[in-house]
């Protein structure tokens, strides 16, 4: 996703932000999040690493977008 000097890639794998490129004062372009440059090292060495989704996730409400609200 872009808007204007913003630029920011997330992966499908957990939603983990991989890059947050944002503009600074002069204008000059870098990426200020802290990660792995691609997936592998994601899945070999930290898998919940800026993940949004972790271990549990699917795991409410039995696991089911379709289950009963408490259910």
């Amino acid at each position: 996703m872009s808007n204007g000097g913003i630029t920011l890639k997330v992966l499908s794998y957990g939603g983990v932000v991989q890059t947050l490129e944002v503009p600074d004062r002069d204008g000059r372009t870098a990426n200020v999040s802290l990660g792995f440059g691609n997936l592998e090292d994601y899945v070999a060495h930290s898998p919940y690493f800026g993940a949004l989704i972790g271990r549990y996730g699917n795991r409410i409400a039995g696991g089911s977008p379709t289950a009963p609200p408490g259910g």
